[in-house]
């Protein structure tokens, strides 16, 4: 999975304008000529120049950002971010806590590439970076739950600062707009755990075990995760408490709008994702999330029961069109993939039946809410539209897993492949609209 451009270049050169970024070293290209001379700032004229060839050394290695994040100045913000956010909340007012976060920012602190990448993340994608240090936080919060060693809090820490550093390295055009990407452009997205790890790995005296977690933090313990499609046995504790944080804070945002309920929202989709996560750090994840705000009355406003009868018609077409060609790979594939769509197909059955939306009541229930606007209705409509809402991005990630699939299929089978791209694009007609 290669990078036709690494755009990191062109984040240097933006972050250049407000904080200057100098060549440490002379940088050449593979056939040893000097490119740019040490001392030289970092401009976008530059940038364009240095995209044109391969380096000898990668480009983090011979630049400098004049002022980057330092251990103080981190441990500040990851107890102010803590203190704002209920559920983290706790980890403010518990000194051992508090205690590890301070080590853990020593120790970050040591590594010239770690604050680089951190500073150049926290200037060029600032909700990637606000994420990362969510991910952090969160991490060593389980971790202590969890009662993790030494070593494997610094994986956690560390692993949740930079798991999403590859974005830096991606072409901006595809970082910021995930749901709409076309399905090979999504590919390229997921090539983000490998950059990362492949920039961990040549820190000198920083634990492999960091890059190694990294790479796994979208790896699901049923095989459905990417980029190597691993299962359980193949995952470590501090790869899953990484992989959860992020997908925790990802629920969260997509509830936070919702105020106080947004935490009994956010443990909702949890909980339909909950047996593709080591169940102790889910245990703990959910633990964690009790000690946020418990709402004392309904939502003042709710969806509307339409637009939910719209939406599971929707899921209810699309998901007969996502079973028929499920079927039909696993019956003619056989490759690592074939498990995992065995285990995603079965899981999205799970949660359609267990949400209810294929019964005749949930449809008739959803029509009366339709006439009459009942407060006390207000929390299960949301309730529900959050359940439709995850059912269709398990579609959209199985989609996602039986592409892979189809394009494994070797091109002397061309009737096959033809007939699974058509099925493939009869399930992309019934998604989501986009906005």
């Amino acid at each position: 999975m290669g990078l036709a451009k690494d755009y990191y270049g062109y984040r240097l050169a933006a972050v250049n304008e407000i904080n200057p970024v100098t060549a440490i070293d002379h940088i050449y290209n593979d056939k040893g000529v000097l490119i740019l001379s040490q001392g030289s700032l970092f401009s976008k004229s530059r940038a364009d120049q240095i995209a044109q060839h391969k380096l000898i050394k990668p480009l983090e290695h011979c630049v400098d950002v004049t002022k980057s994040l330092d251990a103080g100045e981190l441990f500040k913000l990851l107890i102010k971010f803590s203190a704002a956010l209920p559920g983290l909340n706790a980890v403010a007012d518990n000194q051992a806590i508090k205690n590890i976060l301070i080590d853990q920012c020593r120790y970050y602190s040591k590594f010239p590439l770690l604050r680089q990448k951190l500073t150049v993340l926290s200037s060029q994608l600032p909700e990637i970076y606000y994420n990362s240090l969510y991910s952090a936080v969160a991490g060593i919060a389980l971790g202590y739950e969890l009662q993790l060693d030494d070593k494997e809090l610094r994986t956690v820490f560390i692993g949740g600062l930079m798991h999403n550093i590859g974005f830096l390295h991606l072409n901006p055009e595809l970082t910021g707009n995930e749901a709409n990407l076309e399905k090979d452009e999504s590919i390229q997205v997921q090539a983000h755990p490998i950059i990362a790890k492949h920039f961990l790995d040549h820190i000198p005296k920083l634990d492999k075990d960091i890059g190694e977690a990294v790479l796994d933090h979208h790896e699901r313990t049923d095989g459905t995760g990417y980029p190597k499609h691993k299962f359980g046995k193949d995952l470590t504790i501090a790869s899953q408490v990484i992989a959860f944080t992020d997908e925790l804070v990802c629920a969260y945002k997509r509830c936070e709008e919702h105020n106080e309920h947004s935490h009994q929202l956010t443990m909702l989709i949890l909980q339909f994702n909950s047996h593709v996560h080591f169940e102790k750090v889910y245990k703990a994840a959910i633990k964690l999330l009790k000690l946020g705000p418990a709402p004392d009355s309904p939502p003042k406003t709710a969806p509307p029961a339409h637009e939910l009868i719209t939406q599971q018609e929707r899921i209810k077409g699309a998901f007969e069109a996502t079973k028929k060609l499920g079927f039909v790979l696993m019956k003619n594939t056989r490759c690592r993939l074939t498990k995992s769509i065995a285990s995603m197909l079965g899981r999205l059955a799970t949660s359609i039946i267990s949400a209810g939306i294929i019964q005749d009541e949930y449809h008739d229930w959803l029509k009366s809410a339709i006439e009459v606007d009942d407060p006390m209705e207000h929390l299960p409509l949301l309730q529900s539209k959050v359940m439709l809402d995850e059912i269709e991005e398990q579609i959209e990630r199985f989609k996602s897993i039986m592409w892979k699939a189809i394009k494994q299929i070797p091109e002397e089978e061309h009737l096959l492949v033809e007939s699974c791209i058509n099925s493939y694009n009869q399930i992309d007609r019934l998604k989501k609209p986009t906005a």
